[in-house]
Formats: structure tokens, C-alpha cells, sequence
């Protein structure tokens, strides 16, 4: 018999806490999923998009934007920095940056706003550009004009 989707475990969740910050997004996104009792098709239909979609955030080939992050958070009860695994003061190591700095978005970024940009993990082989710091800056407002 087919195991049904628990309840969202909600925000500061202890099971959440195994999201370390090595993980990328892909991976905390497939633990949050598992530890929720969804499998890929049942999330998906809970989030509006197709199952290939969430199996592509799940094994790094796509980031999802900023709207699917609320919905992800929303469906599975985690917050939008258990999901991007933010934690203040890394520091990034991508070209990129430096780049997104200079744009409008990079310069109206608050001191939160960008340790948080900072602490997002990336797989090793997808180097985020300036327009994926664009999007992610875009979802941690968001999440911080809840």
C-alpha cells in the first residue's frame, strides 16, 4: 500500500536540521521532500509544475526561481534559508559576484541581504551567474517581507 504525504513538518522542524550547509539545494530540496512523505509526483502536483521540473532541481541541472522557493518552503514547511541552506559570513567563489555587485540589485542589497546571497551553496560544476544571484536575491526578499 502506498504511503500517504505526512503533514508538513513545519518551520525550525528537527528533522530539518540534517539539511547541513554542504548539501546544495537540490539535495536539501530531496530530503525536505522524503522527510514530508511526498514522492517526486505527489510534490510536484502540490507545487503546480511537472515532475521532470522537480527532478531537474533535485539533481542540480536547474535552480528553481524565486516564486517556485516560496511554494517549495510553503508545501513542505520549511523556511527559504533552511532551503537555500543560508548561514552568515560565507563568503562566494564565483566570478559572478563580483559582477552582481555591480548591478542596481547588487547595490541595494542589505548587509543581511547579502550574507545570505553569500551562504548559498552551489553544485561544483554549475557556477551561478548574475542572473541566478538576481533570482535568489529576489526569493530571499520575499521571505523577508513575510
Amino acid at each position: 500500500m502506498a504511503k500517504g504525504p505526512k503533514p508538513p513538518m513545519g518551520r525550525g522542524a528537527t528533522n530539518l536540521s540534517r539539511l547541513v550547509l554542504g548539501n546544495n539545494i537540490g539535495e536539501r530540496i530531496r530530503f525536505a521532500r522524503e522527510e514530508a512523505g511526498f514522492n517526486k509526483s505527489q510534490l510536484a502536483r502540490e507545487l503546480g509544475c511537472m515532475w521532470v521540473t522537480l527532478h531537474k532541481w533535485e539533481n542540480n541541472v536547474n535552480v528553481p526561481r524565486a516564486e517556485a522557493v516560496e511554494k517549495i518552503c510553503k508545501v513542505l514547511g520549511m523556511t527559504p534559508e533552511e532551503l537555500l541552506g543560508v548561514a552568515q559570513g560565507q563568503r562566494p567563489t564565483f566570478a559572478a559576484w563580483s559582477k552582481f555587485l555591480e548591478t542596481p540589485e547588487g547595490r541595494s542589497m542589505t548587509p543581511e541581504e547579502a550574507d545570505m546571497l553569500r551562504a548559498l551553496n552551489w553544485p561544483a560544476n554549475k557556477a551561478p551567474t548574475v542572473t541566478t544571484y538576481v533570482i535568489m536575491l529576489g526569493a530571499i526578499r520575499s521571505s523577508l517581507d513575510r
